[in-house]
């Protein structure tokens, strides 16, 4: 009984990795990148005009996330990278390689940043 009891205590405990390692798959993440928040500003005569726009903000965390994870293994000259500049380099790849959406998004995105020049 106390191991089962064990059992079922380390079975709840322990977490599931595909949870804990926030795989998506590079549709989820593309849809999220998709959405964009309308920058208001004002223009010369104080009128409310549109300044630009930011990539969402899921979108943003997961790309600087995936960078983060990725220099720790792979030396690159700079470490700082925008999330637009990031969100260039996935979708230029998923291009050219023509990956399918149902890949993991997180493993496209590091053969992606390896070309992101001074990344070796």
């Amino acid at each position: 009984m106390r191991f089962l009891y064990l059992a079922i205590t380390l079975g709840l405990a322990l977490p599931v990795p595909h949870v804990v390692a926030g795989d998506i798959t590079n549709k989820e993440l593309q849809d999220r990148c998709a959405d964009k928040t309308i920058v208001m500003g004002r223009d010369e005569k104080g009128g409310l005009v549109k300044a630009g726009e930011k990539i969402d903000g899921y979108c943003a965390g997961y790309l600087q996330a995936s960078f983060s994870a990725f220099t720790r293994t792979t030396k690159c000259k700079n470490k700082d990278q925008s999330s637009i500049f990031l969100l260039s380099v996935y979708d230029q790849y998923r291009k050219d390689k023509e990956i399918p959406d149902t890949a993991i998004a997180s493993e496209t995105l590091f053969k992606a940043f390896k070309r992101i020049p001074g990344c070796n």
